[in-house]
């Protein structure tokens, strides 16, 4: 089975989120979805997700910072979600391959075009960081 995480990034109030528009698999081609990739051998998930984010944003994090949402099981892969709050991305992120990388407005979130079902991984994310704050 296959093994993916996917991040978002928030600012410290969020209300700003970081995404990547992909261009492959080709399902995704065109759509906005949270950072992430592929969940490497002996790596935890929450390691590829500081990977991942290097790699694909530029951004360094910490394991600490990301905390876990949830976890997605299909017959075929599992997807580790997780989120964390940094204002310092602002100034950090960029377009580290050949997807480009976005900031956006979480109040205009519905106005772009996004993997199948992410708002709903993107709402829980950020009740995660509310709670976690309590």
């Amino acid at each position: 089975m296959k093994r993916y995480v996917v991040g978002f990034m928030f600012d410290s109030k969020i209300e700003n989120v970081v995404m990547i528009r992909k261009n492959r698999p080709i399902w995704q081609a065109g759509l906005f979805n949270g950072i992430g990739g592929k969940i490497e051998s002996g790596e935890k998930p929450v390691e590829a997700m500081v990977r991942e984010f290097m790699e694909e944003a530029g951004v360094v994090s910490t394991a600490e910072m990301w905390a876990h949402v949830m976890t997605l099981r299909f017959p075929y892969a599992e997807v580790e979600f997780f989120a964390c709050q940094n204002d310092d991305f602002f100034g950090e992120t960029r377009t580290c391959t050949d997807e480009e990388v976005f900031r956006i407005p979480v109040s205009r979130f519905d106005d772009i075009n996004a993997v199948e079902n992410i708002r709903a991984a993107l709402e829980l994310s950020m009740q995660r960081l509310v709670d976690r704050e309590l």
